[in-house]
């Protein structure tokens, strides 16, 4: 580990509230001093412990915030469902104001279930905490029984029938149907909604009066729970063995689709359901430990809106706080409580992998990603449902990593937009992050316009080995100018012969386009002069080029690209290779002569995970640390009889 890295280490951990947690920071603190400079095999199995005992006092400080003044807030007017059910989870955890708790509860259950409109729409947003506080607090609960009060558990129950009665369908759990990679809505939407139909089965099914009913489709409550724990198993099971979530890196959604698997580790009766929950957010966050700098998530990601593209916030900077004490601190958000106050911790090769930044070195980090519909649609589809192609994603996801800077890109080929989940396509985010600031960044991207409310779909292409990205932007409707940005209040400035270069505190970048010119719009973006002209971005260390700002412009601009009928040639940085890139037509774009592969023969490759494609035996290493998960099905019979089951209570 770095001295820079420790330092930002020691650091985080400080900022723990003192005067309530004063002696277990100073355990932290003096851990975190101990750690060696030098040290070339990351931290120690005490240091990494030490980290995540501290989970518990970051959690505890969180809810005495969340106890005294609940987000989001409720004004006069109106009570806020989220801000009550946190409130409720946070003195129920605490063990304070049990009456008050519980009335909070049944507040929350009356106003969603007084409005037919609101439970439709916004039922399963609020199902995962419903079902939180159920578990934990109901009498027969395992954690902490007997602080809900038998009035608040039979709300509880309420609000899960008559939100799963109609909207619950057995159907939708059928597994040979779409192999799970079918969705309702959205990606967060659909795991928000199955979440919620797995946890009322799970209650109902052994609540009186509610296990002898039957819901709308005429399955019982033990049918449903059975069906939905093997979908369950099955869907945790595809996304780690075919490159995890469509949403990828999604500033936004990310934590509404995990909360669902929080639970289901937590509360999971059936034991191949918890382990696999468990296993696949050791992987999740796997994923993003390796490719992540400060808590901020470098590389292609989608759904990245405008507001966030330009900051280091999001999703993962709050919830790595709790696991890591990094990132922003004291997230209260109602998407981030199940994570804050799961059993849940990370293994110790994976929290070395995300903390030990600088003994990680330089490497490259490549996976397989879904994201491709599946085509043509199945006569048979719900109208309401969306299909992704479980088998080609078509989405090659290539991370090039340095303790300084990453940069990243998802490359995929020329295709229509109707080719896409939309998903997968919107608001597509690549270019570099960089270690001096969670908001230094420098990244290409189409300008979304004002009939989309500034989203885009399907608006770009690109290739990138090592520090040399270079990018198009796609023939979309709706998708306006290409521009670059760049963070100004965080990195120095150039321009020389149409390039425009920038330097952090250890990193050089230079952008240009491959033909014509740019201006400014701002002080941090550019616009080019011709909207489809490639874009060519290089990112390089300050130490391969002596620190020397000047030597690395003169590098740059003696590497002239060339266009001719159509395809631009390029040389890149260092041993970046020759690209070729076809700017009209859609043949893949090649790197020293050899096309790009979107289907490898794996799905996550890199030093440190490694998963031959859709295997379902990961392996996660960082130095002698190492760890093996295995999702390979070993519940195949008895998931084939739960559909019998389901089967024959559609009939």
């Amino acid at each position: 580990m770095g001295e820079k890295q420790a330092e930002r280490l020691k650091e985080s951990i400080m900022k723990i509230d003192r005067s309530k947690f004063l002696c277990g920071i100073i355990i932290l603190v003096f851990c975190v001093l101990a750690v060696s400079v030098n040290c070339a095999f990351g931290l120690t199995d005490t240091e990494l412990q030490s980290v995540r005992d501290g989970f518990d006092l970051r959690r505890d400080s969180m809810l005495a915030s969340q106890f005294a003044k609940p987000y989001p807030p409720s004004r006069a007017s109106k009570l806020n469902v989220w801000g009550l059910q946190d409130y409720a989870l946070a003195a129920l955890y605490l063990n304070k104001e049990l009456d008050k708790a519980n009335n909070a509860v049944i507040k929350a259950v009356d106003i969603m279930i007084s409005d037919p409109a609101l439970l439709q729409g916004n039922g399963h947003w609020k199902g995962n905490l419903f079902f939180r506080i159920y578990r934990f607090f109901a009498h027969d609960s395992k954690y902490y029984p007997g602080r809900l009060t038998p009035e608040a558990e039979a709300k509880v129950c309420e609000f899960f029938w008559k939100w799963a009665k109609s909207r619950s369908k057995i159907s939708r759990a059928d597994i040979k149907a779409y192999q799970t990679w079918s969705y309702w809505g959205s990606e967060n939407h659909d795991a928000q909604r199955f979440s919620t139909a797995w946890s009322a089965a799970s209650i109902l099914k052994d609540v009186a009066p509610y296990k002898t009913y039957k819901y709308d489709d005429g399955s019982t409550p033990q049918q449903q729970y059975e069906a939905w724990t093997a979908y369950v198993t099955q869907y945790l099971r595809q996304r780690a063995m075919k490159g995890l979530c469509i949403e990828l890196g999604t500033a936004t959604y990310t934590k509404y689709t995990l909360q669902g698997w929080y639970n289901y580790y937590d509360f999971a009766e059936d034991k191949e359901l918890k382990k696999v929950a468990g296993m696949v957010l050791d992987l999740w966050w796997a994923d993003w430990a390796e490719s992540q700098i400060n808590s901020v998530w470098g590389g292609g990601k989608s759904r990245v809106y405008k507001d966030d593209s330009t900051k280091g916030s999001g999703s993962t900077t709050a919830m790595s706080w709790y696991y890591l004490n990094i990132g922003a601190p004291g997230s209260k958000h109602p998407g981030v409580m199940c994570m804050a106050t799961s059993t849940h911790r990370l293994p110790l090769v994976v929290m070395d992998i995300a903390l030990d930044v600088s003994g990680r070195g330089v490497y490259e980090k490549s996976s397989r990603r879904p994201g491709l519909r599946k085509l043509p649609v199945p006569e048979n589809a719900p109208a309401d449902t969306n299909i992704c192609d479980p088998d080609f994603g078509g989405n090659f996801r290539y991370t090039y990593v340095t303790p300084e800077f990453i940069i990243g890109t998802c490359m995929v080929e020329k295709r229509p937009y109707k080719d896409w989940t939309g998903i997968s396509s919107q608001n597509r985010w690549q270019g570099a992050i960089f270690a001096n600031h969670r908001d230094s960044r420098v990244f290409p991207a189409v300008q979304g316009m004002p009939l989309t409310y500034g989203k885009t779909y399907n608006a770009h292409w690109s290739v990138q080995n090592k520090g040399t990205l270079i990018t198009q932007k796609l023939a979309q409707k709706h998708n306006g100018a290409m521009r670059v940005f760049f963070s100004s209040k965080h990195l120095k400035i150039k321009e020389s012969d149409g390039c425009v270069f920038a330097s952090s505190e250890k990193a050089f970048t230079a952008v240009r386009g491959a033909w014509g010119d740019y201006k400014w719009d701002d002080k941090n973006w550019i616009r080019l002069s011709d909207p489809f002209a490639a874009v060519i971005m290089e990112v390089a260390l300050t130490s391969d080029y002596d620190n020397d700002m000047e030597k690395f412009m003169k590098a740059v601009l003696k590497n002239k690209p060339k266009v001719s009928d159509g395809i631009l040639t390029y040389t890149g940085l260092g041993d970046s290779g020759t690209f070729t890139f076809d700017t009209k037509g859609n043949k893949a774009p090649t790197i020293n002569g050899k096309a790009v592969d979107y289907a490898p023969d794996y799905t996550f490759k890199s030093p440190f995970i490694n998963e031959d494609w859709a295997s379902g035996i990961v392996k996660i290493k960082k130095g002698k640390r190492e760890i093996t998960l295995d999702f390979t099905n070993t519940k195949k019979t008895d998931e084939q009889s739960v559909l019998k089951k389901a089967e024959k209570a559609k009939e």
